[in-house]
């Protein structure tokens, strides 16, 4: 009897370890990522919902059933159970644009001169190489510097008059050579907040723009790790929690140029010299080669958070030069470019209670040079540069909420800069020098340390006065100390108004002083002057914001920005008299924004731009400024094929920037008695560029696998093969003069990526 039981038990056991291995798992297709709250609806009308494992238990009677599995934001899958042994099955992702835009938008309250991107619009748009900064040359108002650069001018501002932070870091390095590559790692990026004028009070002391990135915290469900290819760089990605409850997680990316493996100097050189002539040729003795580095470290805090990110990037290259020995002759000789920069931040985030929040960002950044160019006759050596610039800078805010109506922000910057300088070296041309030459320009040695202390404080109001009508205004004051005798101080009062004209359309308007410190080697006690003062600029704007229904909005703004103290520089005089705040500028314009996005993932926008913009000296008198493109159009648009494919398209036409005729030339010594030829110029930018356009075209692919996805792209730049002309070259003698060479932007060329990710 006792036999019988323990084998009827045994029966019993078995049937009962079958009945638990009846298991069913939704998973994510592509990651293999678990699927909780997934619904298991059966053909009789009886369900199932996944739990927190993603899986859901199957008795003998629903294993020969239909069922339709179903989650939020993914594909829906319709399965006969008596046809599968292995009860595991994959749900695809839906493609969803529309639901974030909302969400992102509202990071930032005020909604004048500002739009908005968000990661997909940065990442997969045509003509931007998988480069996320290179998208805003898309935008209105916005100016490229070149076809190959991502620096951008600004509703008639400088290139370096434009202020960028990522997650309240304020970075110096934002791209690799000046503009091909920026230091971001694409797959980091969550959105982009970009004020083309009227920017609150918060930000930096700029003339021009702002351009605040967000980057995404790091995945903590699992390790995931990445890795990519693109046309001359490779990347990796890894992140993950770093806790079982997931409070504390990391990512680490890292990317190198590749083109220096693959390539000698000799092949590089015959590369980079294929269109010049024989006299005009640079030979490379090391391949231009960069990287950089992204980490975080993110830790979840009762009713807040702590961060600490780093950022590293640098740019090495070393070169003879031949080709412009005859034109400039100190420049014959040796190049040696070797960048390093590094940021830390450390970021505390804290809701203390309804009413106060607190964010104090700490962030420390390095960045040295080591320039040698050309040779210094009187030396026989090269001119150098090599300096090393560090700051600390601690940024603590404070958010007061009175009631839904009514806040307060103050806040503090205070920084403390340290630059010990050793060079040997001429000016730094200014883009109103015309004809600049090492050989012409006076030449200096400094060895010294400088110091900067900066201290900035602020106070913000946000008060909606009905529910029509709402006001931001702040008054941000600013002061700077250094060792050269530099005292700088300067209060910039500024205000924005919206205004709901319907339920529809907004009336939006700003209005601020703006301020921006001159260049520290204009500063520099026996290269500039130290008595310097802010340059300046009135921003006004008054804008038209309509939201049509969910997939369509459009912004019109027309603004104006006169500018006075902008730094001249007189070529001619030896310091401190080569700089004074002696320059106006001003710039006025309208900008058209039209924004698409559709819920099966297609997305674009139509943006247009009028503008002028001037600058007045005592040297060239009342001139268009360098950045000024009187009109320009540009249309982008996205949209999926199918679960696997996407295109995207990027039109762009603009009337010519203006440039400087060379009309002559004549005959100068150097002081080593070595004769060469000046150019003599028409008046400075009194001449245009022929008319501007360009098609670009991108496909993207993804192939999910169970537990992996690959994603691979190719970017077809300009696929009408049109040579749009950026300037002219007259000969290395100037004697081309009367048939001068066109000097062509980058013509067909085929950008690609392919990424593979765990």
């Amino acid at each position: 009897m006792k036999n019988l039981y323990l084998l009827l038990l045994s029966f019993f056991m078995a049937s009962v370890v079958l009945s638990e291995q009846a298991v069913l798992t939704v998973l994510v297709k592509g990651t293999g990522d678990i699927l909780p709250e997934a619904q298991i609806v059966f053909i009789d009308g009886d369900y199932l919902t996944t739990d927190d494992k993603g899986q859901a238990r199957l008795d003998d009677n629903q294993k020969n059933k239909k069922i339709k599995i179903m989650a939020m934001g993914f594909e829906p899958l319709s399965i006969d159970l008596s046809k599968h042994k292995n009860y595991k099955f994959y749900l695809y992702p839906q493609v969803v644009s529309g639901a974030s835009l909302e969400v992102v938008a509202d990071r930032i309250k005020q909604k004048a001169s500002k739009i908005v991107l968000h990661k997909q619009e940065l990442t997969k748009s045509a003509g931007s190489q998988g480069d996320p900064i290179k998208v805003l040359q898309s935008l209105p108002g916005v100016v490229a510097a070149s076809d190959s650069r991502g620096q951008v001018y600004i509703r008639g501002s400088d290139l370096r008059d434009n202020v960028t932070w990522i997650n309240y870091m304020p970075v110096w390095y934002l791209f690799h050579w000046g503009g091909i590559n920026s230091v971001l790692h694409p797959d980091l990026v969550e959105d982009f907040n970009i004020f083309l004028s009227g920017a609150p009070v918060q930000y930096d002391d700029k003339l021009g723009g702002v351009i605040d990135v967000r980057l995404r915290e790091p995945k903590k469900d699992r390790f995931h790790q990445k890795y990519d290819i693109s046309t001359y760089a490779s990347s990796f990605l890894l992140e993950g929690p770093l806790s079982q409850s997931g409070d504390k997680s990391f990512y680490l990316t890292y990317r190198r140029s590749y083109i220096d493996a693959l390539m000698s100097p000799d092949k590089f050189s015959n590369m980079a010299n294929s269109d010049n002539e024989e006299d005009e040729q640079n030979k490379f003795t090391l391949v231009p080669k960069f990287y950089d580095l992204s980490a975080n470290y993110h830790q979840e805090l009762e009713n807040g958070k702590f961060d600490v990110f780093y950022i590293s990037a640098g740019d090495k290259l070393e070169l003879t030069t031949e080709a412009s020995a005859k034109a400039d002759p100190n420049l014959k000789g040796k190049v040696h470019y070797n960048v390093n920069y590094n940021v830390l931040s450390f970021l505390y985030q804290k809701m203390i209670n309804q009413t106060y929040s607190f964010l104090a960002p700490l962030t420390y950044n390095r960045m040295s040079e080591q320039i040698e160019v050309g040779t210094n006759p009187f030396k026989n050596e090269p001119y150098y540069l090599y300096n090393k610039i560090e700051s600390v800078q601690w940024y603590p805010r404070l958010k007061q909420t009175i009631n839904k109506n009514t806040s307060y922000s103050y806040g503090l910057d205070l920084q403390y800069y340290k630059a010990p300088l050793k060079m040997d070296i001429v000016e730094p041309p200014e883009n109103t020098d015309l004809g600049w030459t090492l050989t012409g320009a006076n030449s200096y040695q400094i060895n010294k340390t400088l110091y900067f202390n900066q201290m900035v404080s602020y106070i913000k109001q946000s008060l909606q006065h009905s529910d029509k009508f709402k006001t931001i205004a702040g008054i941000r004051y600013s002061t700077i100390t250094g060792d050269d005798d530099t005292n700088i101080q300067g209060i910039s009062p500024r205000i924005a108004t919206e205004y709901d004209l319907t339920d529809k359309h907004k009336l939006t308007s700003s209005w601020g002083r703006y301020l921006q410190m001159p260049e520290g080697y204009q500063l520099l006690d026996g290269l500039g002057n130290p008595s310097l003062s802010f340059t300046e600029a009135e921003q006004r704007t008054i804008g038209l914001q309509s939201t049509y229904n969910p997939q369509w909005f459009s912004q019109i703004e027309i603004y104006h920005k006169p500018m006075k103290n902008l730094v001249a520089h007189f070529s001619t005089k030896n310091s401190p008299d080569n700089y004074k705040n002696e320059e106006t500028g001003e710039a006025y314009g309208a900008d058209l924004y039209l924004k698409h996005n559709k819920e099966n993932g297609s997305y674009g926008w139509l943006s247009y731009s009028y503008l002028q913009s001037t600058r007045d000296s005592k040297i060239h008198g009342k001139t268009s400024f360098e950045g000024e493109q009187p009109h320009n159009l540009t249309l982008v648009y996205n949209h999926p094929i199918n679960r696997q494919w996407s295109w995207g398209i990027k039109a762009k036409y603009h009337t010519g920037a203006p440039f400087t005729k060379v009309i002559g030339r004549v005959q100068k010594q150097a002081p080593d008695g070595t004769n060469y030829y000046a150019p003599i110029h028409n008046q400075y930018n009194s001449d245009r560029l022929p008319d501007y356009y360009k098609i670009d075209l991108r496909f993207d692919k993804t192939i999910l696998y169970d537990t992996a996805k690959l994603n691979f792209y190719i970017d077809l730049q300009n696929i009408t093969f049109k040579r749009n002309v950026v300037g002219y070259e007259y000969g290395n003698e100037y004697d081309k003069i009367d048939k001068p060479q066109e000097m062509t932007s980058m013509g067909f060329m085929p950008f690609f990526g392919v990424q593979i990710e765990f």
